[in-house]
């Protein structure tokens, strides 16, 4: 795995441009099966990570029997804490599945969610670099989790949290701050911390004049940890979560729009910018 902060973009475009061309992503399909393949192939040009799969069936409306499938790509140095009772594992996850439709060719989910996937494999490189550029011991574990089946297939119940989180290896035992898809939803006052350390971070960017928008993303806008999506699991069983999601959502989400075309560049350059930052400061405290 290979990162250069000077070519975010490129780096970005061709992982989202290969992922929305698996479409339809539907779970045990071959489009999502093919971005599985992706994300192990991105994976193991590194001898730092170990991958596992979270692989478990469950029945879906209209879909029938699927195979669902996690993927979870785990740093297999040590950190700081890997040994301490206090052990802690930073996760930054989200989904690769794309929402069914009628006419599944027309659905690319582009910001839904291609984009904050390419963003996690590009963040596992970014890592890298800091464990050379440091030459330093990172202060927690960390895992990347790619989520099969957040999407519903008719309409979201409660219970659909539940299935899409895994049954077998994602365990809540030490783990700290599931689910980084973009933006802006906060939970629990660790959460609010950490989120406020974004603001921060955001400030200073800006004021070195290394992101190319006028932007504010992280302004203090939440909803209250209301909006439902794969970190319920997690934060129900008191695990410290900052869930990040565009809200109000976007004009194209869950429609035909959400595609290569619609996304912002720019955007999406500043906020893996912000996130990656946070990354080094949470990760080797740069």
């Amino acid at each position: 795995m290979s990162y250069n902060s000077s070519s975010i973009i490129p780096t970005l475009q061709q992982y989202t441009k290969e992922i929305v061309s698996y479409t339809p992503r539907y779970p045990g399909y071959p489009g999502g099966i093919a971005t599985q393949k992706m994300i192990a192939r991105i994976f193991s040009q590194s001898e730092n990570w170990n991958l596992e799969y979270d692989t478990f069936f469950e029945t879906a409306p209209i879909l029938g029997r699927l195979n669902f499938t996690n993927v979870i790509a785990s740093y297999n140095g040590e950190s700081k804490r890997s040994n301490s009772r206090n052990k802690k594992t930073l996760v930054i996850a989200a989904h690769y599945d794309s929402k069914y439709q009628k006419t599944p060719n027309a659905f690319q989910g582009a910001t839904d969610s291609a984009v904050p996937c390419a963003m996690m494999l590009q963040m596992a490189a970014a890592f890298e670099s800091m464990l050379d550029s440091y030459n330093n011991i990172p202060n927690y574990d960390l895992k990347f989790i790619f989520f099969d089946g957040e999407e519903a297939v008719k309409e979201w119940m409660a219970r659909d949290t539940w299935r899409r989180c895994g049954k077998n290896k994602i365990s809540t035992k030490d783990v700290q701050f599931p689910n980084f898809d973009i933006h802006r939803t906060i939970t629990n006052s660790e959460g609010y911390k950490r989120y406020e350390q974004l603001e921060n971070i955001e400030m200073k960017l800006k004021s070195q004049n290394s992101l190319k928008t006028t932007k504010r993303y992280f302004n203090g806008v939440t909803d209250n940890g209301q909006i439902s999506d794969d970190h319920m699991h997690f934060s129900v069983r008191g695990v410290p979560v900052l869930h990040l999601i565009s809200y109000p959502f976007p004009k194209v989400w869950h429609t035909p729009n959400d595609n290569y075309e619609a996304l912002d560049w720019d955007s999406i350059h500043d906020i893996q910018t912000i996130l990656i930052d946070f990354l080094r400061a949470h990760m080797f405290n740069k």
